[in-house]
């Protein structure tokens, strides 16, 4: 089915090349097979067509980002913003400086895109867990994740997110209910290694075992060993 929508939308815009619905229909769907250069080809060949629209322009600044050609994402977002600036671009833009280590200018877009819709959850969640990384303004992370939570209930990256604002704020009981919800919804190294910090903290010491092993071995992340072996080793003084 999907091959045969393909094949009718590409016979649509060599017909009509100011077909638009046509132009996001193909660069949507090829990528999402992870086929980036016909998803660039299409979006440009869209926004060559004279539809100048934030989208085209910000499926290209996403595809750049997932290729690390970061200075041409930023240029193509930059353009986006020219057009229309929209809460979705500058959360694009944020994140993109996140992956290029500017927090600064990743904290001032993640703001703006707040600024232009307050509702958007995905920058509430994603500025307040910067914070959270960062330990600081950890009372006006928490009111953010707290935000996004109630906007999207069952996202396990938020509850996570919100798990561990709790945790930072040394309220166990409600940092154990959210981060338990979260790893029952994804499957994600961050959130086991947060339940095993907690549970760690609680004196939990076979459940604080078993999600960080489950985290490292997802991630391999090799600053986990030590707390392994000091989990071990308590494990251990317990049943003697």
């Amino acid at each position: 089915m999907e091959e045969k929508s393909v094949e009718s939308f590409t016979k649509s815009v060599e017909l009509n090349p100011s077909d638009g619905i046509s132009y996001s229909f193909l660069t949507s769907i090829y990528y999402k097979k992870g086929d980036n250069e016909k998803a660039k080809y299409y979006a440009q060949e869209a926004i060559k067509h004279g539809m100048k629209t934030p989208e085209f322009y910000n499926f290209l600044g996403i595809i750049y980002t997932d290729e690390k050609e970061y200075e041409k994402a930023e240029e193509i977002f930059r353009e986006s913003i020219n057009v229309e600036d929209t809460s979705a671009v500058r959360f694009y833009l944020g994140a993109l400086y996140d992956k290029t280590e500017q927090r600064d200018k990743l904290e001032v877009e993640m703001k703006k895109a707040i600024e232009l819709n307050p509702d958007n959850a995905m920058a509430l969640n994603y500025l307040g867990y910067t914070y959270l990384l960062q330990d600081r303004n950890i009372e006006e992370a928490y009111r953010m994740i707290k935000k996004a939570c109630r906007l999207e209930p069952n996202n396990g990256a938020f509850l996570d997110s919100l798990g561990w604002a709790y945790y930072k704020m040394g309220q166990y009981g409600p940092a154990r209910k959210y981060l338990e919800k979260a790893a029952s919804l994804e499957r994600d190294a961050e959130i086991y290694k947060h339940l095993g910090y907690l549970y760690l903290e609680l004196k939990e010491y076979t459940r604080a075992f078993l999600w960080l092993t489950r985290s490292y071995e997802m991630s391999e992340d090799n600053d986990l060993l030590n707390t392994l072996d000091e989990v071990r080793q308590r494990i251990k003084n317990e049943s003697n």
